[in-house]
């Protein structure tokens, strides 16, 4: 077994039985979560034309689900043009996708309740700061921390980019698109371990002019 691959199932084995921070209500089991999930989520590649956004224009908002590998969103990146994601809490649970910045975010990761750029390591038990470093080496986008969300433009492998770091409870920062296609957002984690995965939060994306 290679040193990759023995991380792999250290990590496995860990998350699923660790102690928890917090515990956050998971309401994957509930028909009305299956409904919602069935509804509003978007894990295929938007069929049809995309939405290319001008300057100072926003798309239409979409759910971003953590137990979803691909969220897509129906926009088209450009290369080299910046762009702008936001979050919020949804106006209406489990309605159309409607943000609403009153409110937190659902975003949780096996129990624990983590921010939307990953695992806080000030709330994390010296277990779960151990099961993080040995997780994050095979996660999907290593320079990420463990459950932040990651962007990435379909087909293009060196075009993701950590959009949880950018984002805080005072404003958003632009990005620049390193690659033409589909936006499509998720929950940096181990590929094979988004069952645990729960929670969900409204994103708007908007064209904005480069930063001087």
């Amino acid at each position: 077994m290679t040193l990759r691959g023995g991380a792999l199932l250290l990590s496995l084995w860990a998350i699923s039985g660790v102690a928890t921070v917090q515990t956050c209500d998971d309401p994957k089991k509930s028909r009305q979560w299956k409904d919602f999930v069935q509804q509003w989520g978007r894990s295929e590649p938007t069929s049809g034309s995309l939405r290319q956004l001008g300057v100072g224009e926003t798309a239409e908002s979409f759910y971003l689900i953590a137990e979803l590998k691909r969220n897509y969103s129906g926009v088209r990146l450009t290369e080299g043009h910046w762009y702008q994601v936001d979050f919020g809490h949804p106006a209406i649970a489990y309605g159309p996708p409607s943000l609403d910045n009153s409110g937190p975010v659902e975003w949780c990761d096996s129990g624990v309740e983590a921010e939307l750029d990953g695992w806080s390591a000030s709330k994390l038990t010296s277990g779960q700061k151990f099961i993080h470093a040995v997780s994050r080496p095979v996660s999907r986008y290593y320079p990420a921390r463990l459950y932040s969300v990651v962007g990435a433009v379909e087909g293009k492998w060196f075009s993701k980019v950590d959009l949880g770091v950018l984002n805080d409870e005072l404003s958003s920062h632009p990005f620049r698109a390193e690659g033409d296609g589909e936006l499509y957002l998720f929950a940096n984690d181990v590929a094979l371990k988004y069952d645990n995965n729960h929670g969900y939060v409204v994103v708007a994306i908007t064209r904005v002019v480069p930063p001087q």
